[in-house]
């Protein structure tokens, strides 16, 4: 039973070009989503007027 289901899997060369553009598009968007929370965190805290640094020490 568990061959037939191995066998079902597609694997990314038996894939079409789209679908892996596809699966790689949303690997980076799974992958960089802490980063666009943090980015949209601090537009916020800019806009509101908060101007000093996330992170002392990296702006001089």
């Amino acid at each position: 039973m568990a061959s037939v289901v191995v066998k079902t899997i597609p694997t990314l060369s038996t894939q079409s070009p789209n679908a892996r553009f596809g699966i790689w598009l949303y690997s980076i968007v799974i992958l960089n989503s802490p980063s666009l929370i943090i980015d949209g965190i601090d537009v916020i805290r800019y806009i509101s007027g908060d101007r000093t640094e996330t992170v002392q020490g990296l702006g001089t």
